[in-house]
């Protein structure tokens, strides 16, 4: 199964199948939320799942946040990061690793982004603790 991006709001999947031709199947990635600004280290989250600083230098950041949200939300990921000027993490435990840090302002994730070591986490739906 292959996958790209049709739109900041959907992930498009193509299947093969013997003496079949390709179908295409749309599903919604959901709204996702940012949580807050984090410090971090680069042992934290260790699922790599992008790396978008080519839409960070060229200024398109949502972008870069709704690719990371693809793929988070195709691996059933809660919880992704962006960090280091655009690349996109998460991993099975985030939601207790993103924190550990402690939290920071918004002026040290700007446009969404963390940069050094530092994330801005999102979820998906709402968050409670």
């Amino acid at each position: 199964m292959g996958s790209s991006p049709a739109s900041s709001s959907e992930a498009i999947f193509t299947r093969t199948a013997v003496g079949m031709k390709y179908f295409l199947f749309t599903f919604p990635v959901p709204s996702y939320n940012k949580i807050a600004c984090f410090e971090t280290s680069s042992k934290l989250l260790p699922d790599v799942l992008g790396d978008f600083r080519n839409l960070v230098n060229d200024n398109k950041f949502q972008q870069a946040i709704s690719a990371c949200a693809e793929l988070a939300f195709d691996k059933n990921y809660k919880f992704f990061v962006l960090g280091y000027h655009g690349l996109c993490r998460s991993g099975p435990n985030a939601r207790q690793q993103y924190h550990s840090k402690g939290s920071l302002s918004d002026k040290n994730c700007p446009n969404g982004i963390g940069i050094d070591k530092r994330i801005e986490v999102y979820t998906f739906g709402k968050f409670t603790l």
